[in-house]
């Protein structure tokens, strides 16, 4: 289950002076569940996650949401995981459109744009290696045409 949340019920939160603690903490869970979702599809080696806030689970989860309102929109975390392939989001921060929306095709196509640049940076690296060489026999032939032979015994090309 992916325990996807409606927007509204994120905002829900804003307004806590105005929730029971009982909608409050069901809030709280059901960002946490989604959270935890979320993790599980796109991290490895995922231990365990906290918001980036400090106190407790309860303040944490308010300030997290107090954060993502007031900065980027993102909620920032903690924990001992690693996004795949590594650094594809962020600085451990997941965008708050995740909670609500269908996220999985984009991290998909986050991946693939990972991967290919990723083949095209190795692709450049080794035409680069081989334009390289090319160059270094060129100039090798260059310098050879023009020495004599007696000149040509007295030098060793490193290859």
């Amino acid at each position: 289950m992916n325990h996807i949340i409606t927007k509204e019920q994120f905002y829900e939160l804003e307004n806590e002076e105005s929730l029971t603690i009982t909608r409050h903490k069901e809030l709280v869970s059901l960002i946490s569940n989604r959270i935890n979702y979320i993790l599980e599809t796109t991290t490895s080696k995922l231990k365990w996650w906290d918001f980036l806030t400090g106190g407790d689970w309860d303040d944490d989860c308010e300030g997290a949401i107090e954060d993502s309102l007031i900065y980027a929109g993102e909620i920032s975390l903690r924990g001992e995981f690693s996004f795949k392939p590594n650094d594809i989001v962020g600085d451990n921060s997941i965008p708050i459109e995740w909670l609500w929306e269908d996220f999985e095709e984009e991290f998909e196509k986050s991946i693939e744009d990972f991967k290919r640049k990723t083949i095209d940076k190795k692709e450049k690296s080794r035409l680069v290696s081989i334009n390289r060489k090319e160059h270094l026999v060129k100039m090798k032939k260059i310098i050879e045409d023009k020495l004599t032979k007696e000149e040509l015994k007295c030098i060793n090309f490193k290859k």
